[in-house]
């Protein structure tokens, strides 16, 4: 195993790619309903503490930042993928890795859980992508390869 950090951890230490604050809509929706409904008089109790519930749904949706990682050069959004590997596949897919032949371990990938995983982060249109093997032991998870850059 390489002493190397995880992906998640890095991804945003350099230049090119940023975390930005989503926008959101829907929370936003949420509170101004949910206020919009507590202001109609005499509904009753019940549709009171619902349309109270919705907008402290919404008020607290809009506190928890949510964070998207973008690609800066294009602006794209990256997106994170899991793939689960056989842990007796560890070499070939390490191996893969090295020559940046992601598309052959995602060939390899499983449905279930395993003790090896693959993470990509990608854009919508390929122009960055970044990809990482790890494993699980006990209690988290560690790097097996360092990190890939293939675009």
């Amino acid at each position: 195993m390489n002493d190397t950090s995880l992906i998640d951890d890095v991804i945003v230490d350099n230049d090119v790619v940023v975390k930005k604050r989503k926008i959101p809509f829907i929370f936003i929706i949420v509170l101004i309903i949910g206020i919009a409904v507590m202001l109609i008089p005499g509904l009753g109790f019940g549709l009171d503490l619902c349309a109270f519930l919705a907008a402290l749904t919404g008020l607290i949706g809009l506190l928890i930042p949510q964070k998207k990682c973008v690609y800066v050069p294009t602006g794209e959004r990256l997106k994170k993928q899991e793939y689960w590997l056989d842990p007796n596949d560890k070499a070939q897919a390490c191996a893969n890795m090295e020559k940046g032949e992601i598309d052959k371990i995602i060939a390899r990938a499983k449905d279930s859980n395993s003790s090896l995983k693959l993470i990509v982060y990608t854009t919508k249109t390929k122009s960055c992508t970044m990809a990482q093997i790890q494993s699980f032991v006990p209690y988290q998870f560690v790097a097996v390869t360092n990190i890939v850059k293939l675009s």
